[in-house]
This record gives C-alpha cells, structure tokens and sequence, in this order.
C-alpha cells in the first residue's frame, strides 16, 4: 500500500502558501470577468443592439437563449475530460482565450465596418461570433471551477465567490451607468463600439 499523506500534506503547503495570491488574482479576475460582462448584457444591450438591425422577436429573443444555452450546455460534454486533464489551468486560460475572449474582441471592429454598409453581414456575424464566444464559455467554466477547486481551500471558497460577485456586480452597475452615456452620445455603430 503506498503512502500518499506526504504528497497531499505538500500539495496543502502549497495551497496554503500561495492562498493570498490565487484568491486575489482569481477573485480580480472574476469580478473583471463580471465588469465586462455589463457592457454586453445579453437582456439589455444586445438586444438593443439587434433591433437596429431587426425587428423580429425570434432574433432578438435568441440572444438570451444563445446566453444560456451556450453556457450551461457545453459542460455537460467537458466535465469528463476537465476530470481526467491532470492540469485544470489549461481550460480557462488557454482555451479560454481563442474560445470566448476572442469573438468578444471581434465584435467591435465588425460592428463598426458592416453596421451601417451592411446590415445583414454585420447581424449573421454578430450572432455567430457570439455563439462562438458562448458556447466557448461553456467549454471552459468547468475547467476554470475545477481550477479555483484546486487553488481556494473548501472553507474559504464562500468568501471568495462572495467577493469576486459583489466586487464584479459593483463595478457592473458602473458599467451599468456608462452604457446609457456613451450609447446616447454616440451615434450608431459607434456607441457599440466604444
């Protein structure tokens, strides 16, 4: 029978010793995560931004079902493999990036190019795109929670999730502020762009 107290005791000194560190980059991060996330509301903006194209409540009422879908979907597909993947990092971060940050940065200098000459591009565009960045989503949330599993020890994960939401829902309502200003001050694309 092998002995493997010593290697979780060590794995623990570890956790323990870089603890301050991963909850503050990782809480960061989420709460940018939800900062960012206020600018493109997928029951607010979004929408808003579709009607200029269109208004057919098919297309307008899929974006939120795209939201959820593509987010809860995926993980029912990509819980196995996180499982067994022996380093839980390369999900969110490596992943992450080409599946759901990517079409996010897409968006803006579509929007900005195919609004206005091209109408329907630019609509068939934005819906694939954020599909993509959805669906991404999906794809990678399990890896990133097996992750802050492995980072946040089980009694401090309350705490961090409960920082890293009222941290990102608070500056959310910043986001929540500007969206109105600069959507009002700027004309069509640019305001979604900006």
């Amino acid at each position: 029978m092998v002995d493997n107290s010593a290697d979780t005791s060590i794995v623990q000194q570890q956790i323990e010793q870089n603890y301050r560190w991963n909850f503050t980059v990782n809480a960061l991060d989420g709460a940018s995560w939800w900062f960012g996330m206020s600018f493109i509301s997928s029951t607010v903006i979004l929408p808003l931004y579709v009607s200029h194209f269109t208004d057919d409540p098919l297309l307008i009422g899929l974006i939120p079902l795209l939201a959820a879908s593509g987010y809860l979907l995926p993980q029912l597909f990509t819980a196995n493999a996180v499982e067994r993947a022996p380093k839980k990092k390369f999900f969110p971060v490596t992943i992450g990036f080409f599946l759901e940050r990517v079409p996010i940065f897409l968006l803006a200098p579509i929007t900005y190019f195919l609004a206005t000459d091209r109408p329907n591009a630019a609509l068939t565009v934005f819906f694939i795109l954020f599909a993509w960045h959805t669906f991404g989503a999906g794809l990678i949330v399990v890896g990133w929670q097996d992750m802050i599993a492995k980072l946040i020890p089980v009694d401090k994960r309350g705490r961090f999730f409960g920082i890293t939401n009222f941290i990102g829902n608070g500056t959310g309502i910043l986001g929540a502020l500007v969206v109105p200003f600069v959507l009002d001050n700027f004309t069509f694309p640019m305001g979604y762009v900006i």
